[in-house]
């Protein structure tokens, strides 16, 4: 009887099944995949990779992956703090230079917010005439509230009636408002500013136009407090010096004001500075100028009693 081969059983014993489990293919593969996986939980590989592939091919896109966002936002934001920082240390060190309502007004365009210090603004208040300064607030009034210790700040709005200022002491209590008109901004804008021309340029000055000799011969018959009130700034005279050569009084009063303007020649180059002043000092100077003889107040006359 013939021997038939036996039948071919696969081997089910637990270590047959362990050894094919565990081969050395099935480790390295294993082994590739598990790292890849915490590659990526760790560092967004894919993501980014991603990312970079559509920012390659769509600059407008940002790139993926938690990282990055976290970074790039980080970044960012100090950027704009940085920023933030060097704006306002830059705004507050031009808003130190303020010296007249011109360059104050000038900062209301672009900052509807402008805080000074009381000192400043007494500073900013005194570069004005009495004429001009009263318009804003009395200065018997000013030195009542600058030598109470509750005024601390001093802030400017700009808004659609004209140009708000508000006192306010330590806890931004409001202590006065006072509110000048845009009449009356015009005039604090305006007084003591140049513009590059000649007096013929401007309409309200060209009629009337002397000699700087002219002028201060007249105005040297004045009374020396009539002076002061003209002679604004002694300084810029003494600054101005041979280079101021005409004057320019408007015939035109107006709020009992009236323009001057002091022409300077600079090489090829004229200016004209613009002032205001009370008109009942201007009528008595167009006297001196033409030549009549100014009446004298009763009061000026000295007195000399009999005996």
């Amino acid at each position: 009887m013939t021997d038939l081969p036996p039948a071919i059983i696969p081997d089910k014993r637990p270590a047959v099944w362990f050894y094919q489990i565990l081969n050395l293919n099935f480790l390295v593969i294993f082994s590739l995949t598990l790292v890849i996986i915490l590659i990526e939980v760790k560092f967004d590989v894919m993501e980014k990779m991603t990312g970079d592939f559509l920012r390659w091919n769509n600059h407008n896109r940002q790139k993926l992956g938690r990282l990055w966002d976290v970074k790039q936002q980080s970044v960012a934001a100090m950027g704009q703090l940085n920023e933030l920082v060097i704006d306002k240390e830059e705004k507050r060190k031009k808003i130190e230079t303020i010296e007249n309502f011109g360059k104050l007004f000038e900062f209301l365009k672009t900052d509807r917010l402008i805080q000074l210090t009381k000192e400043q603004f007494v500073k900013i208040y005194n570069s004005l005439p009495s004429a001009i300064s009263g318009k804003i607030i009395d200065p018997y009034n000013l030195i009542n509230f600058f030598h109470r210790s509750d005024w601390v700040k001093t802030f400017v709005f700009q808004k659609e009636t004209g140009i708000e200022i508000v006192m306010v002491d330590g806890l931004y209590g409001v202590l006065k408002s006072i509110l000048i008109s845009e009449k009356d901004a015009s005039y604090l804008v305006n007084f003591g500013k140049t513009v590059s021309t000649s007096l013929e340029g401007i309409e309200e000055l060209s009629s009337r136009i002397y000699d700087v000799s002219e002028f201060m011969d007249a105005l040297s018959q004045m009374r020396e407090d009539e002076q002061d009130k003209i002679i604004y700034n002694p300084y810029n005279f003494l600054r101005w010096g041979s280079r101021l050569k005409r004057v320019g009084i408007s015939e035109i009063s107006e709020d009992n004001l009236v323009q001057i303007g002091f022409e300077i020649h600079t090489l090829n180059k004229k200016e004209v500075v613009i002032v205001y002043v009370d008109d009942f000092l201007i009528t008595s100077l167009i006297q001196h100028l033409s030549g009549e003889e100014v009446p004298v107040p009763a009061g000026d006359f000295l007195q000399i009693e009999p005996g």
